[in-house]
């Protein structure tokens, strides 16, 4: 599982490599001569400027998209596994059968149930505030409509920057 920075760093990374060929395709790529090295390469030898830039341009636009799914996957698997612990941790200092049958089914929640069910378990404990409950809930609406095919009405734009400073926030929320 990547972390949350992990994911920033791949963004960040990426996003600068896209941008940077996309300076490449525009200001650079039609003044390179058909002696210059970068065309003897097989993959190189037919792409236009176009092309490149096209190409370079689709990533970056399909890029802030992908990296709210990579964030809110990472925030949601962490969750998971913090909450795992804590049902764990129960189920090891409890000796009634029927007390570790109830935990064993919520760690089955926890696992593979709806991310909402296990969200509600912190919004209970006050773990996050209410203000963080309505973020989560505006980054989990746009990761839904994303994961799902973008087939219903889109919601309003999620900037990663935001996604990533407010699941930051809320893992720290959970966490501590």
């Amino acid at each position: 599982m990547m972390s949350l920075d992990e994911v920033w760093d791949w963004y960040l990374q990426t996003r600068k490599a896209l941008q940077s060929m996309t300076r490449i395709a525009a200001r650079h790529w039609s003044k390179f001569g058909d002696d210059n090295p970068i065309f003897r390469d097989d993959q190189f030898k037919q792409v236009t400027d176009v092309e490149l830039w096209y190409a370079a341009e689709l990533g970056l636009r399909e890029l802030q998209d992908q990296v709210i799914l990579m964030l809110f996957s990472s925030f949601e698997a962490q969750c998971r596994a913090v909450l795992q612990q804590h049902v764990s941790k129960a189920c090891s200092q409890t000796a009634s059968t029927p007390a570790l049958s109830v935990l064993s089914q919520s760690l089955d929640i926890v696992g593979d149930g709806a991310f909402a069910q296990v969200t509600q378990h912190f919004y209970g404990s006050g773990s996050i505030s209410e203000t963080t409950q309505i973020q989560l809930g505006t980054l989990r609406e746009y990761r839904n409509w994303l994961a799902h095919g973008r087939t219903k009405r889109k919601p309003g734009y999620v900037d990663p920057s935001v996604a990533y400073q407010q699941l930051t926030q809320a893992l720290q929320a959970i966490t501590s």
